[in-house]
């Protein structure tokens, strides 16, 4: 009866609209504005950052932030970046090529925030969004270097010696992709790949506000083809991401550049390193045949798996965002309010449940959907698995026999037409946790997810 009353007192409260919140795909919309294509900060993608970032004084080059990244619009030419690291009290000009990239450094001091915006413009007045580049920025004297220096040399033994299970120790169970996904590309690297020897230095790392450490590795890569004997070799930069799990950092994503998993790319990699150190890399077609390929020739290959020509091979490829997010119920000891965080699908945005349309939230350790929220449960226990929804069977949360659970995942139908596959883990008790600008945490939610903004129902 308790939890029925709390259920009725949520189903009354009232939602308001909230500005959106920055985040990387959304830099190129509308090709009629100044968009940003790409955009890095020390080497770290800034998709993978989330809008706070901590980097570490020790792994600095130089002692300096750079900011790099390139500006486009389809009819018009860029006239100038510039850069704000003081939330937009003053602005500083970026290095700006013809092309529209550009670049920034500055001299953080240890233990400072900075709050960055970037603004291009274009030599008719135009600019892109510019609350959207948002990025807080800590230094710190802490070092997550050794660690993460011995969890990826364990790595990179277990690979070069072919040894798969040692190996998937090293995995996250919510690898971007599947863990299964790149088992099975492991497996087939060791049968296209034989005597695999790599070299590579950590060049940056970083820690974002959800605990992921984004790492960029230098590398020097030789390996002999099983398929004709010929020896390949490539250099470069890539991209990792860990998650900190109790055992140590738990790898959680890769970006191309490919180092483990290159036999199955398209569906291993979870972004591309667009650097000019990257000219020809090691890469496996669809025939199974090894190659060398520019990163010009990645990029455009992944802009087809993500449908952006909605075609590739002459068969669609449905379209959709996903990734792996937690929201938390917090207490405010300042004000003695309750600070419940939600989800929103349409733009990627966690925020408080009160301050704007959720379509779902945390209350304590129980998840509740937005009551313009439909949804099925599915009988799957993996995300992976859900490549369709059905257009019908949509019910309200309350008509669900145990409501909401873990463990299992849900399709749901969003009050927009579109279309979202959520799978949520059982909710964390954390009670130690305390967050300066939020308060205590008290219990934590984390969630798996698939969305599409057009109305598809294919995963």
């Amino acid at each position: 009866m308790k939890n029925f009353i709390i259920i009725l007192l949520i189903m009354l409260m009232i939602f308001c609209p909230l500005e959106a919140e920055a985040f990387w795909w959304l830099f190129g919309k509308n090709q009629d504005q100044v968009n940003i294509s790409y955009l890095y900060i020390n080497g770290i993608s800034y998709d993978e950052s989330g809008q706070e970032i901590t980097l570490y004084q020790d792994l600095l080059e130089d002692g300096l932030i750079n900011i790099q990244g390139r500006a486009a619009i389809r009819k018009g030419t860029i006239g100038s970046v510039r850069v704000s690291i003081d939330g937009k009290e003053t602005w500083d000009s970026a290095e700006l090529s013809d092309d529209g990239a550009f670049q920034y450094y500055f001299r953080p001091e240890i233990g400072q925030e900075y709050e960055i915006y970037i603004e291009a413009m274009e030599t008719a007045g135009r600019t892109n969004e510019v609350d959207e580049t948002y990025k807080k920025v800590i230094v710190s004297e802490s070092n997550y270097q050794q660690v993460i220096e011995e969890r990826l040399a364990e790595m990179f033994t277990a690979y070069e010696m072919q040894n798969i299970n040692s190996f998937m120790e090293y995995v996250s169970w919510d690898f971007v992709g599947g863990d299964v996904i790149l088992e099975q590309a492991l497996n087939k690297d060791f049968s296209n790949f034989a005597d695999i020897a790599i070299e590579y230095n950590l060049i940056n790392l970083a820690i974002n506000n959800d605990g992921m450490i984004s790492i960029v590795l230098q590398y020097d890569r030789r390996l002999i083809s099983n398929n004709d004997g010929s020896t390949l070799a490539d250099s470069g930069l890539t991209e990792f991401v860990f998650n900190l799990e109790e055992q140590g950092p738990v790898l959680y994503s890769m970006s191309q550049p490919l180092i483990f998993g290159v036999s199955d790319a398209a569906n291993v990699a979870s972004g591309v390193i667009n650097s000019a150190e990257n000219e020809q890399v090691i890469a496996v077609n669809d025939q199974g045949n090894i190659e060398l390929k520019s990163i010009d020739e990645i990029v455009n290959e992944t802009a087809e798996m993500n449908n952006e020509d909605g075609n590739s091979g002459g068969s669609e490829i449905p379209a959709y965002e996903s990734g792996e997010k937690s929201i938390a119920s917090v207490f405010n000891d300042e004000n003695g309010n309750w600070y419940n965080q939600g989800y929103r699908f349409s733009d990627g945005q966690i925020l408080e449940r009160f301050a704007g349309y959720c379509d779902f939230y945390i209350e304590t350790n129980i998840i509740f959907l937005n009551d313009d929220v439909r949804v099925l449960e599915l009988n799957e226990t993996d995300i992976n698995n859900v490549t369709e929804l059905p257009e019908t069977g949509y019910v309200e949360q309350w008509d669900l026999p145990y409501g909401i659970t873990w463990d299992i995942c849900y399709g749901l139908s969003l009050p927009d037409g579109n279309y979202a596959v959520v799978y949520f883990e059982e909710a964390e008790e954390v009670n130690s946790e305390y967050d300066a600008d939020i308060g205590e945490v008290f219990y934590r939610i984390r969630f798996k997810y698939k969305y599409r903004d057009d109305g598809g129902r294919q995963f």
